[in-house]
């Protein structure tokens, strides 16, 4: 189902998966949430209901999944965007939907502010993601966090065998894949970008509260019912007033596609058809 790749940037070597080569008309590079996590692993489930004719490109950010270590191990906003917009640069796409869950939609739109990405996004898709204002009013989240994954790394530094990393794992996948992500996980846990990244977060969500995305990109949101009272309360800056933008509120957790694939992949496929369109009107007028 998968072609695993990798491309080596300036920045370090990051591996990606790719679905749907043959037929596609349209591309949608994903990126999972900020950590430990492998898209190929999380974008299981979703990744069967996107359309044929969407190419997937599932990307692992430095430091996590089957990526390679960063070669700058400060693992701050300039440097991650730096390093996501080397990588999509890379991959000489023409036009792109950008797809991303969690705390990496902020990565995500501050990339936007590089005018090569900028020039080439079709279309925005964020699932429950992080708002930067919440993020900074709630930094307990970040605080367990370290002290889960620097707990890891005592473990891992003594020999001693992690038992659960500190990443969810998606109970979609097959036996065999489960097993391998469990494996994956628990060797990256507790790993020195992982800890540089939670360090680092309180100050990449204060440096981009006030980011919000142009009007000019389309944008769907998934939004889960366990973080709505927080949309509300602090807005949510990846929807716009762009007459092709959505929210969409779906029963459940912060990992959505895990419980709504099917469903979340036919309203995807919806978006990227119609923007598509419109997108190619306006190109021929």
């Amino acid at each position: 189902m998968f072609e695993s790749h990798y491309l080596d940037t300036p920045y370090g070597d990051f591996h990606y998966c790719i679905c749907n080569t043959h037929e596609a008309q349209r591309t949608m590079v994903a990126f999972t949430c900020m950590g430990i996590n492998s898209a190929e692993y999380d974008f299981y489930g979703l990744a069967n209901a996107i359309s044929p004719t969407t190419r997937l490109i599932l990307v692992d950010l430095l430091g996590s999944g089957k990526s390679g270590q960063p070669k700058n191990a400060e693992r701050n906003l300039e440097n991650i965007r730096a390093e996501i917009a080397g990588f999509l640069n890379g991959l000489h796409l023409d036009r792109y939907y950008l797809c991303t869950h969690s705390f990496t939609a902020i990565y995500l739109l501050k990339c936007l502010s590089v005018p090569s990405i900028r020039s080439s996004v079709t279309g925005f898709i964020a699932i429950d993601p992080s708002i930067p204002a919440m993020m900074c009013s709630h930094t307990d989240d970040f605080t367990s966090n370290l002290e889960e994954a620097e707990a890891n790394r005592k473990r891992h530094a003594s020999g001693m065998a992690i038992a659960m990393p500190d990443a969810d794992i998606n109970p979609l996948l097959p036996d065999t894949a489960r097993k391998d992500c469990f494996e994956l996980y628990c060797n990256l846990s507790g790993n020195p970008s992982e800890i540089s990244e939670l360090h680092e977060a309180t100050a990449t969500a204060e440096k981009t509260q006030n980011l919000k995305l142009d009007d000019d990109i389309p944008s769907l949101s998934f939004l889960s019912t366990l973080n709505l009272p927080h949309f509300l309360e602090f807005g949510n800056p990846y929807f716009n007033s762009n007459q092709k933008s959505a929210e969409v509120v779906l029963q459940g957790h912060h990992f959505l596609h895990w419980l709504h694939p099917d469903m979340m992949g036919r309203i995807i496929n919806g978006f990227i058809d119609e923007t598509a369109a419109v997108e190619s009107e306006e190109s021929d007028n």
